[in-house]
């Protein structure tokens, strides 16, 4: 369990020096509680007393006074103790939790960086719902159930310490029968809870992601739902998941809340004990001071231990979701000493003045986990200045092509090279526009789903205007309209059409020197697919642009014509 703390230090990036703190003001905390209780042990004895006795810490430093002015001193004491040590405390939530605020923001920053830098391959077998669940639930459970855990039972076992020394010196038979009993109560209900919340950490876990999962499938596909009439279908197995959701949670919370009652019926069980104990041996009378600050130490001692407890059933609760955090960050493109010292604005911006001349392919090869060859021993030079045309049946490796090009993908053997103008390779060329059968379009204003800029100069709007309406796209909007124009999540106030050009439109605004269309034209009409071609043939002179499709609309556009079927 300590290992996996360390662990989450190192990944979450928890400084050393927060954790020394932390403990330096638990011990200072707990100094002035056992000042406290010394205090009041001191204010006891001194009521069941008619003379000052010299037994207590206090009490042997103030010895001079009359009994009412210690009475009226030691309450005076009592009180200023544990004002100042409850705004220590509260001094201690705030330094904790201001820190972990800082923390939080360098973690989730480093995180968002980590999956921009993911394998490609491993992003399309994760999926979304997977990062979405590190992010709002793992990460969170990192933070509020892990680390926040280990930083209150540190905190409280750092207490418990201090006040068990006190209660020895006060009665060391009585306390140590007390903390055995306590001890072993304790043990009991940790070990016991612990093992059934650790197998119901991972079944809330997994019960929750396919629930996520499965009401997005729900929302993506509803059209589908609808017409092949499987709503009855879809319900039963979202209800099949949501129950096993709540039935773990429903353990989790019954463990939670019945904590305190478990330690209340053991401590009436303990203070009757001890209660029997001095009256079979005669010290009942004599004992009123210490049974008194028993009472109070066991009081206090109760909610602390009550809270290591309960924060030790979290850690068991959130163990699941430590582990998918370490698979995360110790994956193998994942280094943490880079990503620390990275700008992300230094890793994806893109390079400039590429000039590039030509990209030569050599010997390419590449195949999917445990398939034959897609591509293999693939030999070609494509020129600046061309159209091409990558065509092929479904499964024949056309999008594969593009995705080795792109670099999201590396090859079994074989080389991609970007040359320029002297032939020299050209390291690490990422100058790369796409345009997907699949539009992707953003929440936000029509504009920065173009150009992606917060704001444009008057350059930057001539450039949209002039783009927006060669592709006729929202010709009935006055320019004004244009740049107030906001497009809502995924599109939905737009057409398919619409949708399409917009993209088409980022490609030629962005003017990238080499320019994937992936059936990208698939959402237009006849007319406006051939309006499309013809634009980007009159702009190819400093691009080269590959078209992939299953049928070609007309060979001449093309300068060469890619078939993966012969490849």
């Amino acid at each position: 369990m300590f290992n996996k703390f360390f662990k989450l230090q190192k990944y979450l990036n928890v400084p050393k020096k927060f954790i020394f703190y932390l403990i330096l003001i638990t011990i200072l905390s707990s100094i002035l509680e056992i000042l406290g209780l010394s205090t009041l042990y001191a204010f006891l004895n001194n009521i069941q007393s008619n003379e000052i006795s010299n037994d207590s810490l206090v009490l042997k430093h103030i010895n001079n006074y009359s009994k009412q002015n210690t009475m009226i001193i030691i309450t005076i004491v009592f009180c200023l103790i544990f004002i100042l040590k409850n705004l220590l405390i509260i001094f201690f939530n705030f330094f904790t939790f201001n820190n972990l605020e800082k923390i939080k923001n360098k973690t989730y920053h480093n995180y968002f960086i980590k999956v921009l830098n993911s394998n490609y391959l491993d992003i399309i077998k994760d999926g979304h719902i997977k990062h979405s669940q590190i992010f709002s639930r793992y990460l969170d459970h990192a933070f509020n159930g892990y680390i926040t855990s280990y930083i209150k039972i540190t905190a409280d076992t750092i207490t418990v310490v201090f006040v068990v020394c006190f209660i020895f010196y006060v009665n060391f038979f009585i306390s140590s029968l007390a903390i055995l009993y306590l001890g072993i109560i304790a043990f009991i209900i940790i070990n016991t809870q612990g093992k059934k919340l650790k197998i119901n950490s991972q079944e809330i876990s997994i019960s929750e992601e396919k629930t996520k999962q499965y009401l997005f499938e729900i929302i993506k596909n509803f059209k589908e739902i609808y017409a092949y009439k499987i709503q009855n279908m879809t319900i039963d197995q979202f209800n099949l998941n949501i129950r096993k959701y709540f039935k773990s949670e429903k353990k989790y919370l019954l463990i939670q809340s019945n904590l305190k009652s478990f330690y209340e019926i053991s401590i009436i069980l303990l203070i009757s004990i001890i209660f029997f104990y001095l009256l079979n041996i005669n010290m009942l009378e004599n004992s009123i001071a210490m049974l008194g600050i028993f009472g109070f130490a066991i009081a206090k001692l109760i909610p602390y231990i009550n809270s290591i407890t309960s924060n030790f059933n979290t850690l068991k609760q959130v163990s699941y979701c430590v582990n998918e955090i370490k698979k995360f960050y110790e994956s193998p493109e994942f280094n943490l000493t880079t990503i620390k010292n990275k700008k992300i604005e230094d890793t994806f911006s893109k390079l400039s003045d590429h000039k590039l001349s030509s990209l030569k392919i050599k010997e390419l090869s590449f195949q999917y986990d445990n398939s034959s060859l897609i591509i293999k021993n693939y030999n070609d030079e494509i020129k600046i200045g061309t159209m091409n045309c990558i065509v092929g049946p479904s499964g024949s490796g056309k999008t594969t092509l593009v995705d080795l090009i792109m670099g999201l993908i590396k090859p079994e053997s074989g080389s991609i090279n970007f040359l320029n103008s002297n032939n020299e390779v050209m390291q690490k060329y990422s100058d790369f526009a796409y345009i997907s059968q699949s539009p992707c379009i953003f929440k936000g204003s029509l504009a920065k789903n173009i150009t992606f800029k917060d704001s444009l100069d008057e350059n930057d709007k001539d450039k949209l205007l002039k783009i927006i309406n060669s592709l006729t796209l929202f010709n009935s909007l006055s320019k004004d309209e244009i740049f107030s124009k906001d497009i809502y999540l995924e599109g939905q106030n737009i057409s398919g059409g619409q949708k399409q050009k917009i993209c088409i439109a980022r490609a030629l605004y962005n003017d990238s020197e080499i320019l994937f269309v992936d059936e990208g034209t698939s959402n237009l009409d006849r007319q406006s697919e051939k309006e499309v071609y013809q634009m980007l043939k009159a702009n190819k002179l400093n691009k080269i642009i590959f078209f992939i499709t299953h049928k070609i609309l007309d060979k001449g556009y093309f300068d060469k014509i890619i078939d993966m079927s012969k490849i």
